[in-house]
């Protein structure tokens, strides 16, 4: 039925008032812009008119009986499954014959418009499908979605099919079996006299069981098209996000032939694929078949499993898709040969990142009772534990959580207990009913603080600062509002921002503004930290500056560094003249730490090079105080300089480095050659030769030697 159709069977209503009133006003928009649905208002007004005019008649006793059996002669039940009008003809019938004589007549004509709009008419557009198992919500003409069980429809081209928690057969009219699996979407387009028509897969998973037939039948999806004539094979069209780490998605279709032969059409190519083969494709990947090894479908599995390490280790990320949506293809089939694994030694040869996320895709909940196991038991090893863990989550959210949030309460095992906080962190759904234990049990732990009877301090932390259901932001705002300890704010502060919209975020940050004010150090610390990486690149400015001043003012020398080190990372001058000054103090600790934390800050490609002049900076003071003074602890500090830059490894740092060659300073040269022979380039065989030739200092040339032939092995070079 078109809109026009459901218009004119509104327009009763739509003339006494009796609708509600956003259905009017879209009747009346729909009216200012049809002709024939105004020319039917018209007449429908004039047949009132003259319906008005007639006096009372008494209907015969069998009006509804004589009614119907007209209906049925028409044949308006010829398809009672599908027809909207036959289930409610004797409603409507009844409820109008109980108003009055006049109304009773005014249903004749009803009914008989009624009839004419809901005849069968057999359009050339319908196409017959019958669901031989499971069930289907079905969205057709736009309507609503109502669901539909065992039987024949007929359907057009806009009808979506879509299976929920169960799987479902369908057969066409050519004898093509399609079998749907759970949460699968899709719609069939009708056949002509070269085609059988087109199945438009949206999601979800089919297998086709196509009957031989001269014309084709092509499956779609928007990676590409398969075309097909008589076979037997499966299509997954499935979301994927890789790496590991990266939140965006992107769908691969992958089709497994276990009969006959199709042909991918994707762009501009053509790929076959033959009985036993497997293929991969999307939008912006290229078709990719793997060459498996003969044998069971396990073996090749865990061959694939095999080649998904690789892959990732070469950061070639376009095949590893490939490979672990042909993987997750095999089904549960290949499911108990993955739990093996999860309850085996490690052999070096599967990352399991890919089998916790393969399994997550085709593990049923019937694996609980061993993922379960595995989880508990310290004596399975502690990657296949997190693994089975995240496969806790992943087949159902919210009972695995509160699976996983059971056995931290139980087990008295370290190990156990983070992995569990570990697994329930950044997961986007864990059920509401899950919340409230896990965010008393964080808390909790946070209060303890930090130290050797807590090492679940930092888990909690993060765990807590990484709650992403929705449901939480209520007991997290409680949080913010009532907790004394600030690390429990804080951690519900990042959450709460991360999670909320634009209202939450401001009542956080207003909360973490005000630990500012607070009188320790530590506290105002820890609370900027947090802020800055929320603020703009102004707010950011303010923050660096309150950093600095903490830093002048505060006795405590960890929380003076601490400061320090955070303000140099934002490239604060003030903040670089003050970490440099306490390098070069004879406060052999603080010096210590000021050493180690500049020597970590090399390798933020930001301000490596910034980072290695602070460093030399040091050096040479100190150095010279050492010479000057003969102070031992001077000069153990300046080598423990020269020792933290003969770590680098960021190449951000090569333009400073090279120019420590020049240095006065013997150390310092040979740190900067050391650097060179592992993160040089060819460029810098030639520099090392031509200083070779100028030192005299034998330990000297002895690094230079050494370094370029390293970096001739390293980087192939040979002289021309």
């Amino acid at each position: 039925m078109n809109n026009c159709d459901r218009i004119r069977l509104d327009l009763d209503a739509y003339i006494k008032g009796l609708m509600p009133a956003e259905e009017i006003r879209s009747v009346t928009g729909h009216l200012e812009s049809c002709a024939g649905c105004r020319s039917a208002l018209s007449q429908l007004k004039q047949i009132s008119a003259v319906l008005g005019k007639w006096t009372d008649i008494a209907p015969r006793a069998d009006f509804i009986d004589s009614v119907n059996e007209k209906i049925d002669e028409l044949g308006v039940n010829e398809y009672p499954e599908t027809n909207l009008f036959y289930r409610f003809r004797y409603a409507l019938a009844s409820r109008l014959w109980r108003g009055s004589p006049v109304w009773a007549a005014a249903a004749v004509i009803l009914l008989a418009v009624i009839i004419w709009l809901a005849a069968p008419k057999a359009p050339e557009t319908a196409l017959p499908i019958s669901l031989d198992s499971g069930s289907l919500i079905v969205r057709q003409d736009n309507r609503p979605q109502e669901a539909t069980t065992k039987g024949t429809y007929y359907i057009n081209n806009d009808t979506v099919m879509q299976t929920a928690g169960t799987k479902a057969v369908l057969s066409l009219a050519d004898r093509t079996r399609i079998e749907m699996d759970r949460q699968t979407v899709l719609n069939i387009t009708n056949p002509s006299d070269k085609s059988r028509g087109n199945i438009l897969l949206h999601q979800g998973s089919i297998y086709l069981d196509v009957a031989k037939d001269p014309r084709t039948l092509y499956v779609e999806t928007d990676s590409g098209r398969i075309k097909v004539v008589g076979t037997r094979f499966k299509v997954n069209h499935l979301k994927y996000n890789m790496p590991p780490a990266s939140d965006e998605d992107i769908k691969i279709t992958t089709v497994n032939v276990d009969e006959g032969a199709v042909q991918v059409e994707w762009k501009n190519s053509v790929q076959p694929v033959k009985s036993g083969e497997r293929i991969a494709f999307s939008i912006s990947i290229r078709p990719t078949i793997f060459d498996l090894p003969a044998g069971d479908k396990p073996g090749q599995a865990r061959y694939l499993l095999e080649t998904l390490k690789r892959l990732n280790e070469r950061n070639d990320f376009d095949r590893t898709l490939a490979a672990e949506a042909i993987l997750a293809g095999f089904g549960d089939e290949i499911v108990p040969s993955l739990m093996d694994i999860l309850k085996g030694a490690p052999s070096g040869k599967y990352n399991p990142v890919h089998l916790s996320r393969v399994l997550r895709r085709i593990g049923a909940e019937d694996l609980y009772p061993e993922l379960e196991g595995i989880v508990k038991s310290p004596s399975y090893y502690i990657e296949y534990r997190s693994a089975a863990a995240e496969t806790l989550l992943g087949i159902n959210p919210s009972r695995g959580a509160k699976i996983l949030v059971g056995i931290f309460a139980s087990s008295s095992d370290i190990g156990t207990r983070k992995l569990c906080l570990a697994a329930l962190q950044d997961e986007k759904s864990i059920g509401a009913e899950n919340i409230p234990e896990l965010i008393k049990t964080l808390a909790n732990i946070i209060r303890k603080g930090e130290g050797r009877d807590n090492p679940l301090f930092n888990t909690a932390v993060e765990s807590l600062a990484g709650i992403s259901e929705v449901s939480a932001l209520p007991l997290l705002h409680e949080l913010i509002r009532n907790e004394a300890d600030y690390r429990v704010v804080l951690s519900a502060g990042r959450a709460i921002i991360r999670i909320g919209d634009k209202s939450d975020r401001e009542k956080a940050l207003s909360r973490l503004y005000a630990l500012l004010e607070d009188k320790n150090d530590i506290v105002k610390l820890a609370a900027i930290k947090t802020i800055m990486g929320l603020e703009n690149p102004e707010g950011q400015q303010r923050l660096v500056n309150r950093l600095v001043d903490i830093a002048l003012n505060s006795a405590d020398p960890k929380v003076k560094l601490a400061c320090l080190e955070t303000a140099v990372i934002l490239e604060n001058q003030q903040a670089f003249e003050l970490l440099k000054d306490i390098i070069a103090q004879n406060n052999s600790d603080l010096t210590l730490q000021a050493i180690q934390k500049t020597a970590r800050l090399t390798a933020s490609d930001a301000i490596a090079g910034f980072t290695v002049e602070l460093l030399a900076s040091g050096y040479y003071d100190l150095i010279n105080r050492w010479k000057r003074t003969q102070n031992q602890p001077y000069r153990n500090l300046a080598d423990q300089i020269s020792r933290s830059i003969e770590g680098i490894k960021n190449p951000r740092c090569l333009a400073v480095i090279r120019g420590l060659l020049n240095s006065s300073e013997p150390a310092l040269v040979i740190s900067a050659v050391k650097v060179l022979s592992n993160i040089g380039e060819k460029e810098d065989i030639f520099t090392l030769r031509m200083l070779q030739g100028k030192v005299t200092d034998e330990s000297i040339k002895t690094e230079i030697k050494t370094a370029i032939e390293t970096l001739r092995t390293t980087l192939d070079f040979r002289d021309e």
